[in-house]
């Protein structure tokens, strides 16, 4: 008996290992994806990062390399690429998946069954839009001080909401969730070139599965305060008190909360959010760290947050598309009533109200307690 144990173990050992493996001197690491679709065909951009015998060839040699391929479908267009390299793409490292203008206002079904039904690729892949260039056009402009561009763009993503506050990275994961969950649509962050850089510019709006306008700068932040991947971070720029100059509050902590309400068979929204703020900077002079001062920065701070919200949501409405998910949240409160009225939310959904309110408090100013006197 104790043999036949022995030879059972020595066999399952045997059948381990990593049958699967790949060599990685015979593949290529894809940093990032882009995809379009033209001329009723496919296309499909694989950003490679070169391996390090081939950077030291030459100084001054670009990181990546693009190859482009088309076909019918996504599958296709992929695999097809395969015929131009002698080398296996590892698509597990991806950074950034970049959409297409075309592809976007032609049907994103095109591309959601690709990326939900292919299992090497990461759910919290960033995706953003490429706006006025081809996503090859953008993979191609080197971004300074990162190897791959690819790279690059995501933590511009990262860093831009923690410091500029404006952008909401959109994961895979968020954008397919979108397209799927009833009673609230998708965004994406745009991005394009700028003067030979690449720059983020707008927040796409999606309805259904199509691309149907974007949020400027002002609705992207007001977007921020309701969908947010981090409770801190951010601007807030507002006019002093005491002399009207510019005043930037730095967004310590904040949280906020979409709560639909029935009232006498009416629908209406309460949109709360609660702020942290510090003071970063002022261009004035005047101490603004006294107690009316504070109240008086709070209350600014307060309107300034509310218009944001408010610009938001009268662009979601003009394009009829609910991104912010109030249709969602009546389901969360109000199931049976969603049943009722989910047919007919295209008609409902921009003519319902909001009241917003906001509740900031601001702290102290990091080192200075009050500004700097300079001599005359």
């Amino acid at each position: 008996m104790r043999q036949i144990m022995g030879l059972m173990i020595i066999s399952l050992l045997l059948m381990t290992g990593c049958w699967d493996m790949t060599d990685i001197n015979q593949a290529v690491i894809i940093s990032g994806v882009g995809v379009d679709y033209r001329n009723n065909k496919v296309i499909y951009i694989h950003q490679i990062d070169q391996k390090v015998s081939q950077i030291e060839e030459g100084a001054g040699r670009p990181l990546t390399e693009s190859i482009i391929s088309q076909g019918r479908t996504f599958a296709e267009a992929a695999r097809s690429a395969n015929l131009s390299s002698s080398n296996y793409f590892l698509l597990g490292q991806i950074d950034l998946i970049m959409v297409g203008e075309d592809l976007a206002q032609t049907d994103m079904n095109l591309f959601s069954d690709f990326i939900l039904r292919n299992r090497y690729l990461r759910l919290d892949t960033y995706m953003v839009l490429a706006v006025n260039d081809t996503p090859e056009k953008v993979y191609a402009e080197p971004m300074p001080l990162t190897a791959f561009s690819a790279m690059g763009m995501k933590n511009l993503l990262d860093n831009n909401e923690v410091r500029g506050g404006v952008f909401v990275p959109v994961t895979m994961l968020d954008f397919l969730g979108g397209l799927s969950t009833a009673g609230i649509q998708p965004v994406l962050p745009q991005i394009s070139l700028s003067e030979g850089k690449v720059m983020l510019k707008g927040t796409a709006v999606f309805k259904e599965r199509k691309w149907v306008g974007s949020l400027n700068e002002e609705e992207s932040r007001g977007y921020r305060w309701l969908h947010y991947k981090t409770k801190y971070g951010g601007m807030l720029i507002i006019n002093s008190p005491v002399d009207k100059q510019a005043v930037l509050l730095e967004v310590n902590n904040f949280s906020s909360k979409i709560k639909p309400v029935i009232k006498n068979g009416q629908l209406k929204f309460d949109i709360t959010v609660d702020t942290s703020l510090h003071l970063y900077e002022q261009s004035g002079s005047g101490n603004l760290m006294t107690e009316k001062q504070r109240r008086e920065m709070e209350k600014l701070a307060n309107r300034e947050i509310e218009r944001q919200i408010k610009a938001c949501l009268d662009k979601s409405q003009s394009l009829n598309s609910d991104i912010l998910g109030l249709g969602l949240q009546t389901y969360r409160y109000y199931p049976e009533y969603w049943q009722e009225v989910e047919k007919d939310w295209p008609s409902i959904f921009p003519k319902v109200k909001a009241d917003i309110t906001v509740k900031s408090k601001v702290a102290g100013g990091h080192l200075a307690a009050k500004p700097v006197k300079l001599r005359s």
